[in-house]
């Protein structure tokens, strides 16, 4: 058997964890992404919508990722909204306070 899934929704903002104040999508959560089909989270939404351990189930089960049937209307229309993607890499920066 096999496991589809459709494009993961990536959430937007900020979550308080055990180290802070973390970026949402989490840096953990965006490796284990690298690779699978995105999409914006639903306008107005902020949070976390993928969990780290909800995309590490999904790395290991999926095997196909279904197309929707109706594509999204593209997000240039809408400033700020990432379009759909596939995460090839992810970099950090060091920063300061």
């Amino acid at each position: 058997k096999t496991v589809t899934c459709s494009r993961l929704p990536l959430g937007e903002g900020t979550c308080w964890g055990m180290h802070g104040l973390m970026p949402v999508p989490a840096p953990a959560t965006l490796r284990l992404l690298e690779g699978m089909p995105t999409t914006p989270g639903p306008p107005g939404i902020t949070g976390e919508l993928v969990t780290p351990t909800g995309a590490a189930l999904l790395r290991v089960l999926v095997r196909t990722y279904q197309e929707p049937l109706q594509q999204p209307k593209s997000s240039s229309a809408v400033l700020g909204r990432p379009p759909c993607l596939t995460i090839r890499a992810i970099g950090h920066g060091a920063g300061t306070k």
